[in-house]
This record gives structure tokens, C-alpha cells and sequence, in this order.
């Protein structure tokens, strides 16, 4: 990854918004891969940003999960790395993941960005790729490790966050497993 001061910006004013509508998109994608549905809600009004929902069986009930979204340009992943660093910007969102639920369980999705706005994704006659990838971590019940007042968790790198994680994900939520 660049240094921040090497962030390259399409329309700078937006940048974040930006940032937030890629990560946004690429959660739809994989959520109409698994045959999810997208619930949004108001930002962090309730400390979620998405909801992903699947349709019950016809015997069952629906099962979902809610996603707390957020994406970084200033995390590298190292080569041979297993996991990266994330620091919340607030105790209050860290805790709002590692609080014990009875019900609808929920996620962290993080994505690492390259400060390069151009190069987030390519199209082709055939395809288009998005560059970029995230990768989720369930919170639920985890400490921090370190500094109280912008907490830092391990995110693996094995948790990509694609279409057979999200099945999976919902299937151990379906029986009465964690994600």
C-alpha cells in the first residue's frame, strides 16, 4: 500500500464515500452469489450497516446476520502474514461487535483498499474485477488487544469474505452456532 500522503483520489471531496460504496458493492455481490438478500439501515444509527438475509426453506424460519462495514487504505498485509491489525476508531464500536447476543448475531467486514482510486477495479469485455477484498471477523465475546479507547482486533486472513463464507456463516447461525 501507498503512505496515505500517496493517496490518489478520483474526485477528492468523496473519496470516503467512495470507499464506503466499493465495499458496499462488493457485499451485495457476493450476498446475490450465496442468494442473500441486502437489508440496509440508516449508518450506524443502530451499529450495523448491513443486514444479509436469507430466505427460509419451507419449513423454516429465515436466519440473518448484520454487518458492521468498514474499509482502511492504511493497512499492508505482509507477505506470509496470516491475519492484520484493526484498530477501531472508538471503544464504543468495538464494543458494540463484542457484546454478548442473544439473537441476531454480527460481523465485522473490513476492507483493504489501495489508495490508488484507479486501480479499485478493471473491466473487461468478459468480466469485471474488483481489486480489493474483505475479509470478516466474528467479535462476539473477544477482548481487544490493545488500548481501551481504540481497541485493536486480529483479523484473519483466512476469512475472506466471499459467497461460501457467507453460506457457512449463516448455516452455523442457522443451527444455533456461532458465525
Amino acid at each position: 500500500m501507498l503512505p496515505q500522503s500517496e493517496l490518489v483520489k478520483v474526485v477528492p471531496r468523496t473519496f470516503t464515500d467512495a470507499m464506503e460504496q466499493l465495499q458496499e458493492g462488493y457485499v451485495t455481490s457476493v450476498a446475490a452469489t450465496a442468494g442473500v438478500t441486502v437489508q440496509h439501515t440508516d449508518r450506524d444509527m443502530h451499529k450495523y450497516d448491513l443486514e444479509l438475509v436469507r430466505q427460509p426453506s419451507v419449513d423454516q424460519e429465515e436466519v440473518s446476520v448484520r454487518l458492521q462495514l468498514k474499509s482502511t487504505t492504511t493497512i499492508s498485509v505482509q507477505p506470509g502474514a496470516t491475519h492484520f491489525n484493526y484498530r477501531f476508531d472508538s471503544r464504543a464500536s468495538f464494543d458494540s461487535l463484542a457484546m454478548q447476543r442473544s439473537t441476531v448475531k454480527h460481523i465485522l467486514v473490513v476492507m483493504l483498499v489501495h489508495p490508488d482510486q484507479n486501480r479499485w477495479s478493471f473491466v473487461h469485455h468478459r468480466a469485471m474485477l474488483t481489486r480489493q477484498a474483505c475479509y470478516w471477523a466474528y467479535l462476539e465475546g473477544r477482548a481487544a488487544l490493545e488500548r481501551p479507547l481504540r481497541p485493536v482486533v486480529s483479523v484473519p486472513l483466512g476469512n475472506i469474505f466471499d459467497a461460501r463464507a457467507l453460506t457457512g456463516i449463516l448455516d452455523r447461525i442457522e443451527v444455533g452456532g456461532t458465525p
